[in-house]
Formats: structure tokens, sequence, C-alpha cells
């Protein structure tokens, strides 16, 4: 599946994750699909993830990549995210409320 990957390039990635935290990086739940994702972010050009304020703040099981393998951040507002919405767009990260 992961060798079939590399034959593809996207214009955009829109993606989600199970966790965003400053420290730990961008988590998922299983490890399964950790590998799909790695290579998705590699073979796109425009990188957009997707996490709703919940996720903001919380890391899962397992280690994706850091926020900065993203050009845009997408996400609702949060009172409480403020501080780390800030610092994403510190880091060279689009920070886009919907």
């Amino acid at each position: 599946m992961i060798e079939q990957l590399s034959r593809y390039t996207a214009d955009k990635l829109v993606m989600g994750m199970d966790g965003l935290d400053l420290t730990f990086g961008l988590t998922s739940k299983t490890h399964v699909e950790v590998y799909i994702m790695h290579k998705m972010i590699e073979q796109s050009k425009e990188k957009i993830l997707v996490v709703d304020d919940s996720k903001i703040g919380r890391s899962s099981f397992v280690r994706v990549t850091d926020i900065t393998a993203f050009d845009k951040l997408v996400t609702n507002y949060s009172p409480a995210n403020e501080e780390i919405l800030r610092a994403i767009e510190k880091k060279g990260v689009e920070v886009i409320i919907a």
C-alpha cells in the first residue's frame, strides 16, 4: 500500500488528526494509519490540517509528525485555544478559524 502511494502526488491534502499538542505534535489513535499519513504528507504540495477545538492541546496514542509539516490549520474558535493557536502561527502555519 505505501509503495503504491509513492506513485501519486496531490496538489492539496486535507487531513484530520486525533490530537494536536505543541510539545508532542500531531497524533493518531492507531499506528496503522501513521505510515499512510506520512506518505501522503510527503507526496502532497499543499498540506491542510483540519481539527476541531476538542483535539487541540491533547495527544493521542501515536505521534504522526510536527505541526510544521502542514501549511494551514483549519479549526473552530475556542477561547481556551487562543495561546496555542498563536504559537502555531509563530511556527509559520497559517491558522484559519472557520
